[in-house]
Formats: C-alpha cells, structure tokens, sequence
C-alpha cells in the first residue's frame, strides 16, 4: 500500500516554516514498526509541487495531509487532484479544524474526502 503524507507549506516568498514534520515521520515509523516495514511504502511531501508530482507517478492509495488554517485550500488542490488520478484513494486530514465550526462545513462537504 502506497501512503503519501503531506504536511504542505507555502511556496511563495517570505518567511515559511522549514520545520521537519515530525509527527508525520513518527506516524510512518509507528505503522512501520506495527504493520511491518513491507506492508506499506510511505513518502513524506513539504511541497505542493512536489506532492501533486507524487501523487501523478505513484497514485497513492492513501493521501494524509495535516490540516492547518493557512493550508486548507492546497489540500483541498491535492485532495482533489489524487482522486481525479485515483478515484480509489482514501483522502484524509487531521490536526486542526476550528473549534467554532468555521470552515468545518466547507472541508468536509469536499467531495474528495473519504
């Protein structure tokens, strides 16, 4: 099983987080060590770019993306384009959704999710 977690971060100039995704790393290190290191091939993406890519090569059969205020909208992008490539993949998200309700509609109303 081909598993593409993404944690995506803005490309453009200024200030952007150069931050490892550790709980993503730590994530596939658990499943690994759990699941057996055979069982699944995962690949960790920062950039957009280079995840859309990803997924076009690979057509993974998981895309987890971590979920944050100002990269909801490139999810959406890469949600979006990995099941246009795969309508097979399981699209999921995590970490921050707003405690108010803001944004939760328009997320999970995403036809892309599963």
């Amino acid at each position: 099983m081909k598993i593409l977690f993404a944690d995506l971060r803005h490309t453009t100039a200024g200030r952007h987080s150069n931050f490892v995704p550790l709980a993503l790393g730590f994530l596939a290190s658990y499943a690994q060590k759990e699941l057996g290191e055979d069982a699944f091939q995962f690949t960790i993406e920062t950039d957009p770019d280079h995840a859309l890519r990803h997924i076009n090569q690979t057509k993974p059969d998981v895309v987890a993306l971590s979920n944050y205020c100002w990269n909801t909208e490139a999810n959406k992008v890469i949600w979006d384009y990995a099941k246009k490539q795969n309508p097979n993949t399981t699209c999921v998200g995590g970490a921050r959704i707003s405690q108010r309700g803001v944004g939760q509609n328009s997320i999970f109303s995403q036809p892309s999710l599963s």
